[in-house]
């Protein structure tokens, strides 16, 4: 987490997601996956921003990874943290766990924290869970309420990904869109994030 050693933990996880990106994900996904992305122009620049995406796939978080360019704190769901190694290798790239259950004024700071660093973004999965129909239903009450708190522009992302057989092939574009507006209504912001990633998901 970017907590304790904030600093330190923040500065390493830039320099391994920036060489983890450009020498491992991004051939990766260029070569097999004809990677593309849409919709760069639309991320303000000079800030942090929360990058709200759509989630089918494990393949998600790479691919934001390497369609954004940018240091990305990932929100994930605590149990990963039990994990040896895994738990290690996340948190050191800057993910931090949450419970999916309720919001906790934890998970609220650390996530104003990273933003004003302005070296991280943060990375959220409204659904919590991979959700392998593209429903975009079931969005977890506090992404609204955590977005609504640290006021940081919320960028909808739609990851349209496609798989034959072969789980480790296959065609990706991740799609980003313009932030959402202003909204202090959390059920309203919801149905905001929801219509816009409907939008770009061409529904």
């Amino acid at each position: 987490m970017l907590t304790r050693n904030g600093f330190y933990s923040s500065i390493l996880g830039i320099y391994a997601q920036i060489l983890t990106i450009f020498f491992v994900l991004e051939p990766y996904y260029r070569i097999f996956f004809q990677f593309k992305t849409e919709g760069l122009e639309n991320i303000p620049q000079g800030r942090s921003v929360i990058f709200a995406s759509s989630h089918s796939s494990y393949h998600d978080p790479p691919l934001m990874a390497v369609a954004l360019k940018r240091s990305i704190a990932y929100m994930a769901k605590k149990e990963l943290f039990n994990v040896p190694i895994l738990s290690q290798l996340i948190n050191m790239l800057g993910a931090f766990p949450v419970n999916r259950k309720k919001l906790e004024i934890s998970t609220i700071k650390t996530a104003k924290h990273i933003l004003t660093t302005k070296k991280w973004h943060l990375g959220i999965f409204p659904q919590g869970t991979r959700i392998m129909n593209g429903s975009l239903d079931d969005i977890k009450p506090g992404f609204s309420y955590l977005a609504i708190a640290t006021k940081a522009p919320v960028i909808p992302v739609y990851i349209d990904i496609k798989r034959d057989s072969r789980p480790f092939y296959g065609k990706a574009v991740v799609k980003i869109g313009k932030p959402l507006p202003e909204c202090k209504d959390p059920e309203q912001f919801t149905e905001n994030w929801k219509a816009a990633v409907a939008e770009l998901a061409g529904r």
